[in-house]
């Protein structure tokens, strides 16, 4: 395809008239599995006037071994959320009456699978505001209510849709296979997170109860991760998937508190229990405060969920109620310690002792052994598991 023509495509469909755009370049910005390009697209309105329209361009990795490791049907996925099931969740919410249906993800302009690299066009949140997380820091109260409120609105969704139309979420779901499983294993990053939180062992004193809760804890987690992942639930909804504070953007007041959010990075999505999205976040990204007052924020993110769940005229106590989300917080909390590991250790890799999935890929290896290094900070990594792992024992989690 011929991306510049697509674009003044785009623009044109978007009101825009004597359009150019900036020289493309091969990425901006590398992800661990393709390129990020920022294009900007100048033109005028209908009245004359400048304006510019400003693009974030996704591509998919073009390294046949790094594609080789399941990076075409993560792609696929994003493509297949952005395309499919947000239309439907906007159609829905506007139908129902919201005054701004469904505002929690970058608009999308295009969407390509039947080209090399997959391609996604979408809204560039930073012309509107929207700022990265500062991925060093852990959450703190503020940042972690903002999420969880619009998490809440995000599963609210699926569950009132299987209710109020299960045909429609049967259609959405079709074929919807376990994205995140399937990339885990087929790519190796299975292998990483496991060995990340094999590693945290290393950080408790070997004569505590911790210490032999956690090992037996180890014992053949190979299979418990793998249970879980594959473990379907009475009570499901379509999953972020890939719920890290990477994949989070926000919007300031002039207070410098946040307001709004925009979750990005959908190539994870699959359909599961809340609890893994929720833990994921939780248990990988956020301070010492958020997790001593856990129950605080899961009461704050079920509130915001059974409100939804009522706005959009469904009745909480019926499609997740209060008994049914405690019980798999039992059950699946557990995910989150399971993925801190590797989540922690990417946030505080340094940006040189990063190793790159091409090069691996390129020597043969599967990528999950891209993560087979070792980092300055940690010192910081020992004690945010420390944190996590003494938190589930205290709760009797394990």
């Amino acid at each position: 395809m011929d991306i510049k023509t697509t674009l003044l495509k785009i623009a044109e469909q978007e009101g825009l008239i004597d359009c150019s755009t900036d020289d493309l370049k091969d990425g901006d910005s590398h992800g661990y599995l393709g390129d990020i390009n920022i294009v900007n697209i100048n033109g005028k309105t209908k009245n004359g006037e400048k304006t510019q329209l400003s693009v974030l361009i996704k591509c998919a990795a073009t390294n046949e071994k790094l594609r080789e490791n399941g990076i075409v049907g993560i792609y696929e996925r994003e493509i297949r959320m952005y395309t499919s099931i947000f239309p439907a969740y906007y159609d829905f919410e506007k139908e129902k009456g919201i005054k701004i249906p469904f505002p929690l993800t970058p608009r999308c302009y295009g969407a390509f699978t039947n080209c090399n690299p997959e391609i996604l066009i979408l809204e560039n949140l930073s012309t509107l505001g929207y700022q990265s997380w500062n991925k060093k820091l852990q959450m703190q109260d503020s940042h972690v209510r903002v999420a969880l409120k619009e998490y809440g609105r995000y599963h609210a969704l699926g569950f009132v849709i299987q209710d109020q139309n299960p045909t429609l979420f049967k259609k959405l779901t079709d074929n919807f296979d376990n994205s995140f499983e399937i990339f885990m294993k087929r790519g190796g990053m299975f292998y990483s997170f496991i060995q990340k939180i094999q590693l945290a062992l290393n950080a408790i004193d070997s004569s505590s109860n911790v210490f032999r809760r956690y090992e037996e804890f180890l014992n053949g987690i190979e299979q418990k991760f793998t249970d879980v992942l594959a473990k379907d639930d009475k009570y499901n909804s379509i999953l972020h998937g890939d719920s890290w504070c990477n994949n989070m953007m926000f919007k300031y007041n002039q207070e410098n508190q946040p307001v709004d959010i925009r979750f990005i990075d959908f190539q994870l999505s699959r359909v599961g229990p809340p609890i893994c999205d929720l833990a994921y976040f939780l248990y990988g990204c956020t301070s010492k405060e958020v997790l001593d007052n856990m129950n605080t924020y899961k009461a704050f993110y079920y509130e915001n969920l059974s409100k939804h769940i009522k706005l959009l005229g469904s009745n909480p106590d019926s499609v997740y109620p209060p008994s049914a989300f405690e019980e798999q917080w039992k059950k699946y909390a557990k995910f989150g310690l399971m993925t801190s590991g590797l989540i922690n250790f990417a946030l505080l890799s340094e940006k040189h002792e990063v190793i790159d999935f091409n090069e691996v890929a390129a020597a043969g290896h599967n990528i999950g052994t891209a993560f087979d290094y070792e980092i300055a900070n940690m010192k910081e990594f020992n004690i945010r598991m420390t944190r996590i792992i003494e938190n589930f024992v205290a709760n009797d989690l394990l």
